[in-house]
């Protein structure tokens, strides 16, 4: 998400939900299972580590909180790096 020109925002044309239960609890049981691994081994997912040992933040984690909010969708889990990412878009 860090090359050529940075999105200043979005337009969101069509919204699909999709939703398979089955899939969901598999995620849903290996991200428990993640963050265990995540917090016996002591691994760190705060900003500071993402600014200054990676590339920083994902782009899309500050506007993905907001419209996270807006949904029913459970919050995401910093503690595992869970984040949301776009598919698909273009500046056109």
């Amino acid at each position: 998400d860090r090359r050529g020109q940075v999105t200043t925002a979005f337009e969101a044309v069509r919204v699909v939900q999709v939703m398979n239960a089955a899939n969901w609890a598999n995620y849903s049981r290996r991200r428990d299972e993640i963050l265990n691994e995540c917090e016996q081994s002591g691994c760190r997912s705060d900003e500071d580590y993402w600014d200054n040992n990676l590339s920083g933040a994902p782009m899309t984690k500050v506007p993905f909180e907001s419209i996270t909010a807006l949904t029913s969708s459970p919050p995401l889990l910093e503690a595992v790096n869970e984040c949301w990412f776009l598919h698909g878009t273009s500046f056109e």
